[in-house]
């Protein structure tokens, strides 16, 4: 462990803020949580990573720093650059030591979902979509073996390698490339077997968000985030960027056929949150009618269903 790694972990630091010109200089760097002024003893090492990404052109990108990685992203004011670190996970998420709901993980890492479908994690930004994805995956790589191919802008976990009989293989999507045809060309280069996964770090237009259902559709298990406030949300959101590319009727189709969970995730008091639904033969009726409003109901059923233990198979057959 470096000395750059004792100070992140003594002042419980995730974020900091950095001042990159002259002008914002006076508001000095700030670390989350809190937004306090950074402590002196990290000072030494902002400075230093400021000199590091001198030239660096992209406004997003990833830094390995003294054992760390942050994901990096430009803040461009009125007055100047500030940067954004955000510190990321240096080894793959242990999905048992995130403190997810055990009934929640019971859907993540369902056999019912090998031969493919939709697993979304919606909710609001810095709450830990994405490591319960990353978490997600290796687990079910381990559990059940097969290939995940992960697609990403950037790369942010470290996920590449072999998990028992699986193999994850981690690609960076450039802005040139976009994640449509990087979701295509990802689709050409799996092997003719079981137990496909695909993970979507983001979605972010239409054609995207149709390719990443005909995946789905077509025997890859596809995890993926969405920003959204609640699961109804999310499935309205998908339905749109989807909608933005082929029609409505379509849109709602593919994702009434390709859903198999959208959970909805919080941090509260850095305690994980959830709220699960699994697509029932009435969740996937009212996504084909548009009746996204009516699946509150479901959402209550099935929570007590899955607190009480119900296997998930139960629960997908059920025409609640």
């Amino acid at each position: 462990m470096t000395a750059f790694t004792d100070i992140l972990n003594n002042f419980v630091i995730t974020d900091a803020y950095c001042s990159l010109s002259d002008k914002t200089e006076k508001l000095g760097d700030y670390v989350s949580p809190g937004m306090t002024p950074a402590p002196d003893p990290l000072r030494p090492f902002l400075d230093d990573i400021k000199r590091k990404i001198n030239g660096q052109t992209n406004d997003e990108f990833s830094l390995r720093y003294e054992g760390e990685v942050f994901r990096c992203s430009k803040i461009k004011t009125v007055l100047g650059d500030f940067l954004r670190l955000r510190r990321l996970p240096t080894v793959a998420p242990d999905i048992n030591k995130l403190g997810i709901p055990s009934s929640t993980q019971r859907v993540l890492l369902s056999s019912s979902f090998n031969s493919g479908g939709l697993i979304a994690v919606v909710g609001m930004p810095g709450q830990g979509k994405s490591t319960t994805c990353a978490a997600t995956l290796v687990k079910r790589l381990k559990k059940f073996g097969g290939m995940c191919i992960t697609l990403e802008d950037p790369a942010e976990i470290p996920l590449q390698g072999r998990y028992n009989n699986g193999i994850c293989l981690q690609i960076e999507v450039s802005d040139e490339t976009g994640y449509a045809k990087a979701i295509k060309k990802a689709m050409k280069d799996y092997p003719a077997k079981e137990n496909l996964m695909l993970y979507v770090g983001e979605v972010r237009d239409g054609f995207a968000a149709k390719r990443m259902l005909d995946a789905a559709n077509d025997g890859r298990l596809v995890l993926t985030t969405f920003h959204a406030k609640d699961i109804l949300s999310g499935l309205e959101r998908i339905i749109a960027l989807a909608s933005s590319e082929i029609s409505e009727s379509l849109a709602k189709n593919l994702l009434a056929s390709s859903l198999r969970a959208i959970i909805f995730q919080s941090l509260e008091n850095n305690q994980v949150r959830t709220k699960v639904l699994i697509n029932t033969l009435s969740v996937s009726g009212y996504l084909q009618s548009g009746k996204i409003k009516q699946i509150s109901s479901e959402l209550d059923r099935q929570e007590n269903l899955l607190k009480r233990g119900m296997p998930i198979e139960d629960v997908i057959s059920a025409n609640l």
